[in-house]
């Protein structure tokens, strides 16, 4: 892990202690994740004609897990080096006129992998015991960054938050 990454994941901690979230750094035993249910995506083609909104369709929240659980995630990835930024649920803020109603936490690895962060945290919203579930994880990590060793230019198409 290199020294920024050892930052990156000790100001995760220190944000959710200030924050009042954890007592201890979770680790894979211990994560709960928590999946937000408000996200949606606007709809440009579709208005309601009496209220004049756009109309919306909600994302499922596998892909949109909470800020905190996305600080608390990048912690138990801390052997990754792993650091948290901003985008759609799917990768763009916006086409075809189509827009999310907030951006949510992804994963960037440092040899430039990415994902979702809610796709990761998911593994654990099953009640599957937490060794078996830490085996997954890594096995998607690994998968992951074989791809992006194959195709460098795999994630250059995912928009980020300014």
């Amino acid at each position: 892990m290199t020294r920024f990454n050892r930052i990156c994941a000790l100001g995760a901690l220190l944000l959710l202690a200030a924050a009042g979230f954890a007592q201890q750094a979770p680790d894979y035993t211990t994560f709960q994740p928590k999946f937000q249910d408000d996200v949606f995506m606007l709809n440009p083609y579709v208005t309601n004609l009496n209220t004049n909104i756009q109309a919306k369709t909600p994302v499922n929240p596998a892909y949109a897990l909470s800020e905190t659980s996305a600080l608390e995630l990048s912690v138990v990835l801390k052997e990754y080096g792993v650091t948290v930024f901003h985008s759609g649920p799917f990768g763009w803020l916006s086409s075809w006129g189509f827009a999310p109603t907030r951006a949510v936490p992804w994963l960037q690895f440092p040899d430039g992998t990415i994902c979702n962060a809610g796709l990761i945290a998911w593994y654990w919203s099953h009640g599957y015991p937490p060794g078996l579930v830490w085996m997954w994880v890594k096995q998607d990590i690994d998968y992951m960054q074989k791809a992006q060793a194959l195709n460098p230019d795999l994630n250059s198409g995912v928009a980020r938050m300014p």
